[in-house]
């Protein structure tokens, strides 16, 4: 298999001295092409750390980070930004999603910032979002939508482009256990049709449902 993200020795400090604190102590990690992995961890454990890096918002104090076979820490902060918006699609606990704009107008701007072709721009959004069987709210704004239904429309945002990665941040954390179920289904329907999947959650049950955990506990991968 290929590797996507390959991690090795990757430490990530803060403050200085004896106040330094090691979010990220000495990490090697790795997903290969196509595979559905959750990180998992207690408050503290160091997967929002991780996934800063892995994001590439965040940058290690040592170690390496290869995204797609690239070096990221050689890489300037504009061109590791266009890394980023070219192989990552983002969905977060809390959607994103700006209030005034329409459904489809929202998953559009994934291309915007990417500066992705203007041609065609609003049927690949329009294509997504029936991905995500959102076809009969592309008109409605955010606030008119379930919890449920705006997490679907960031699930189709970050497919926008087709990214090789999609890197969830507690994509369930603000979700009932009913929605949690309808929206880990899709991630795993997207998944099963190719898409490579790294989930960073604290709730072992909603970790369950990918194929590898990788569990973390003071910085460090302690279960894998």
């Amino acid at each position: 298999m290929t590797a996507l993200i390959d991690v090795r020795g990757l430490t990530r400090t803060f403050g200085t001295g004896s106040h330094a604190i090691r979010a990220i102590d000495d990490l090697d990690f790795r997903v290969d092409r196509g595979e559905f992995v959750a990180i998992v961890g207690s408050s503290g454990s160091g997967k929002s750390t991780l996934m800063n890096m892995l994001g590439c918002l965040d940058q290690p104090t040592s170690g390496s980070y290869h995204l797609a076979g690239v070096d990221v820490g050689e890489l300037s902060d504009r061109r590791r930004a266009g890394l980023r918006s070219r192989t990552i699609g983002f969905v977060f606990q809390s959607f994103h999603l700006l209030p005034h704009n329409s459904v489809v107008e929202n998953v559009m701007l994934s291309e915007v910032y990417r500066r992705g072709p203007r041609a065609g721009r609003r049927e690949r959004a329009e294509a997504a979002l029936e991905l995500v069987g959102l076809s009969h709210r592309l008109e409605q704004v955010p606030t008119t939508l379930s919890g449920g239904e705006r997490q679907r429309v960031a699930v189709a945002r970050a497919l926008l482009g087709q990214p090789p990665l999609l890197l969830c941040d507690e994509p369930t954390g603000n979700l009932d256990s009913t929605t949690t179920a309808s929206v880990l289904g899709l991630i795993e329907e997207i998944h099963r049709a190719g898409q490579t999947v790294v989930m960073i959650t604290h709730e072992h049950d909603v970790a369950a449902r990918a194929g590898r955990i990788v569990e973390m506990a003071d910085g460090q991968v302690v279960a894998a």
